[in-house]
């Protein structure tokens, strides 16, 4: 049998869009999964939703109530390898079989591959592929310095990997945590595989977080880029990282992020 993988699925009112999700990986061509269902106190019918597909469906799944989404989930997977998949979103149906294979036949800590943003209209779809024509290995501290990493939704994780660095997302966060977790998982992650095979289908629709930050760009600008100046200042102080990415952060990511800061607060007019 395939090592097991927990796919971690965090949902707050998402509605029927969970049914889709759901089936994608329910009819995934990969054996060994378990569903991780994580609810933040939702107000609507998604748990119910998410009850009637998976009940039947043949797969072995759990359902946690409130918490730090996905480090809840996280607790509580048994799986070698780990996947966070947004509730809304669509996946390929060969998304774990492939990234799996490639993860075991590379040893790597971390597998990747490319997405497809999904604007209301499938016609309208955008391939975000990796500008090559075959899968190849990386050192994390170079996608790091590069800004070239995918983002947490395209990936698989091995969990020894994650427990050894001990990396959870930032509590508090209800955006951009992601962007925190992957910056540190990326560095300090030995070996990384990427695909270049878009399998994620990323779905913009009228009530995602994409669309709603969207209408408040500085805000989003101001705190992601604050969640990514987190995970710089981690970076510095651990004691794994190379004297040359710690470099690259003392001398160039974090001055820039902090000057990108000043100019958000700048251009809000928020003097303080």
């Amino acid at each position: 049998m395939n090592d097991l993988i927990s796919v971690i699925i965090p949902f707050y009112n998402t509605g029927e869009r969970i049914i889709n999700t759901l089936e994608c990986v329910i009819n995934q061509d990969y054996d060994n999964i378990e569903i991780i269902l994580v609810d933040d106190s939702s107000s609507d019918n998604t748990l119910e939703l998410a009850q009637g597909v998976l009940k039947n469906s043949g797969r072995t799944y759990k359902i946690i109530f409130i918490g730090a989404l996905r480090n809840k989930g996280f607790a509580a997977a048994n799986g070698k390898y780990i996947a966070f998949i947004d509730s809304d979103d669509l996946i390929k149906n060969n998304f774990f079989s492939h990234l799996h294979k490639l993860a075991v036949e590379n040893n790597s800590d971390i597998a990747f591959c490319g997405h497809i943003n999904r604007y209301y209209n499938p016609d309208r779809d955008i391939k975000e592929l990796v500008k090559s024509k075959t899968h190849f290995l990386k050192n994390g501290e170079d996608l790091v310095i590069n800004g070239a990493f995918a983002p947490v939704w395209c990936s698989l994780y091995k969990k020894s990997f994650l427990d050894e660095h001990n990396l959870k997302f930032f509590n508090g966060a209800t955006v951009y945590e992601d962007i925190e977790f992957q910056n540190k998982a990326a560095a300090l992650a030995k070996n990384i595989i990427i695909s270049n095979e878009c399998l994620y289908i990323y779905v913009h629709h009228q009530k995602s977080i994409s669309v709603e930050w969207a209408k408040n760009s500085l805000e989003e600008h101001r705190i992601g880029t604050i969640a990514e100046l987190r995970a710089l200042k981690y970076l510095l102080k651990h004691p794994g990282v190379s004297t040359k990415l710690k470099k690259f952060l003392s001398y160039t990511a974090i001055p820039k992020d902090v000057i990108k800061i000043l100019t958000i607060y700048a251009r809000k007019h928020e003097e303080k």
